[in-house]
C-alpha cells in the first residue's frame, strides 16, 4: 500500500505516522519529495483503519471506487504494449496496477443491475474519495444514476470504453454525464487510468471538484 501526505507536512507529523504504522507490524519506507511525501507500506495492511487514515488532515492517499455497469464484464479489448486481448478481469488488473503506481487504492465493482449501481454510489460517501464510473448502456437512459451521483457528495468521473458518436444515434445522449466532473470517452482501458489521474489531480488541488473536462 502507498499513502501520500501533503507538501509541508511537519517532520514530527511524518515521524508520528511512521511510528504508528510500525507499531502495527508494518515495514515503512518514507520518501520525502518536493511536492508530497510517500509512505510505502509492506505487511498485513488489513490492520490499518481506513477511517483513521482518511481523517488525517495531512494525507494525500486516495481510494477510488471503480464502478462498472451492465455488460462491461463481457467486453474484450486490445491495449498497446500488452499481448493479446484483455478480458474484464485482465482489464481491471491493468487498471489496478496503474493505480498502484499512482498511489491510488481501488475498490472494483461490476453489476448488471441499475439498483445495485445506485446502492454502490450511495454507499461511497465516507468510504472512498472519488468514483470512476463506466455506466455501460445506462449512460444513455438512467436519470436515477444521475440523481445518485448528484446527491452522494462524492466526485465522479465517467469512462466509456468506446465513443458513442461512432455507434447508433440513440447513444449520442449521455444522461449520466451531467453528474460527473469529467469524461474519458473512447480510450479503451487507458481511459480508466486517465480518469483516475484526473480525479486525483482535482482532489489534490483543493479537495473539491471544480473543473469539467472531456477527453
Amino acid at each position: 500500500m502507498i499513502i501520500s501526505t501533503k507538501k509541508g507536512t511537519p517532520k514530527e507529523e511524518l515521524e508520528k505516522i511512521v511510528d504508528k504504522f510500525e507499531h502495527q507490524g508494518l515495514d515503512v519506507t518514507l520518501i520525502t519529495g518536493k511536492d508530497y511525501n510517500v509512505f510505502g507500506l509492506v505487511g498485513d495492511t488489513t490492520k490499518i483503519d481506513e477511517r483513521d487514515v482518511l481523517a488525517n488532515p495531512w494525507r494525500l492517499w486516495m481510494k477510488f471506487l471503480i464502478l462498472n455497469g451492465p455488460n462491461v464484464n463481457l467486453q474484450r479489448y486490445s491495449e498497446p504494449g500488452l499481448p493479446g486481448e484483455l478480458d474484464y478481469n485482465g482489464m481491471m488488473d491493468y487498471v489496478q496496477s496503474g493505480c498502484d503506481q499512482m498511489g491510488i487504492e481501488t475498490d472494483v465493482c461490476q453489476t448488471n443491475h441499475e439498483g445495485d449501481l445506485i446502492d454502490e454510489i450511495q454507499a461511497a460517501a465516507g468510504r472512498v474519495d472519488g468514483i470512476v464510473l463506466n455506466p455501460g448502456g445506462y449512460a444513455h437512459t438512467s436519470v436515477a444514476i444521475l440523481d445518485a451521483l448528484r446527491l452522494c457528495g462524492v466526485p465522479a468521473v465517467e469512462v466509456l470504453l468506446t465513443a458513442p458518436d461512432e455507434r447508433e444515434p440513440f447513444r449520442k445522449t449521455d444522461v449520466v454525464s451531467f453528474g460527473c466532473q469529467g469524461h474519458f470517452i473512447g480510450q479503451g482501458p487507458q481511459g480508466y487510468l486517465h480518469a483516475c489521474a484526473y480525479l486525483a489531480q482535482l482532489l489534490r488541488l483543493d479537495g473539491t471538484p471544480q473543473a469539467h473536462i472531456v477527453m
